[in-house]
């Protein structure tokens, strides 16, 4: 069984893009699969639960930290279900991300933030 990682971000503050979830989302491709809304395709009946139903089935939430990720009910509302559910919560705020993101842009290398995958494997094995 794969590592299931739920991640969790706004679009509130228009600081997170859907290039930036993607490029997020493939730094965890070699050990994990990652969840990101925005990216999976939308079923027509109840989304809602499609979004609940991958979150529990995590292993882990990262949640990328923007301006105003906790103003957004609906992050709240995961990281209170992740709370709930014991899930380890790992916090990557945005600009790491974005400066990951515009390196791996300027060479070949994936630029993969290792420390990130670290805390993200203890987290899930003190699990």
């Amino acid at each position: 069984m794969s590592t299931r990682l739920f991640i969790s971000y706004t679009f509130r503050d228009s600081e997170t893009s859907s290039e930036l979830l993607a490029y997020t989302k493939s730094l965890f491709a070699p050990f994990a699969d990652a969840f990101v809304d925005a990216l999976s395709s939308r079923t027509r009946w109840h989304p809602q639960l499609t979004i609940f139903s991958h979150l529990l089935r995590s292993h882990a939430v990262i949640v990328i930290e923007s301006k105003d990720v906790y103003k957004s009910p609906w992050v709240r509302l995961e990281l209170l279900v992740a709370k709930l559910t014991l899930k380890p919560i790992v916090r990557i705020p945005l600009c790491e991300l974005a400066e990951g993101h515009n390196q791996a842009m300027q060479r070949s290398g994936n630029g993969v933030p290792n420390f990130h995958n670290v805390k993200i494997t203890r987290a899930i094995s003190a699990r």
